[in-house]
């Protein structure tokens, strides 16, 4: 009984992912299968931020990719470490 009372959630999963669905042109099966456990992740982060707040799945991922760019780029300039010019012997 309780299949048939959740095996809706499973197509909305599935539609989800479709919406934003991006072929992979990639041939190993591991790669294949972290990117769908990565799409799945997503899925279900979104899931759970609906609650909060009220966004589409396109909208969210661009706002996990804007977020990881801007991590990316903090951590890029603490990094960065000046440039010391060779002395000369």
């Amino acid at each position: 009984m309780h299949y048939r009372q959740t095996f809706n959630e499973v197509d909305i999963a599935d539609k989800k992912i479709k919406q934003v669905l991006f072929e992979y042109k990639v041939t190993e099966w591991r790669k294949k299968m972290t990117l769908s456990l990565l799409d799945i992740a997503v899925n279900n982060a979104h899931t759970v931020y609906n609650q909060i707040e009220t966004v589409s799945v396109i909208d969210f991922r661009n706002k996990i990719i804007l977020s990881l760019g801007q991590l990316t780029a903090t951590k890029a300039k603490r990094d960065k470490k000046p440039k010391t010019t060779k002395e000369k012997r």
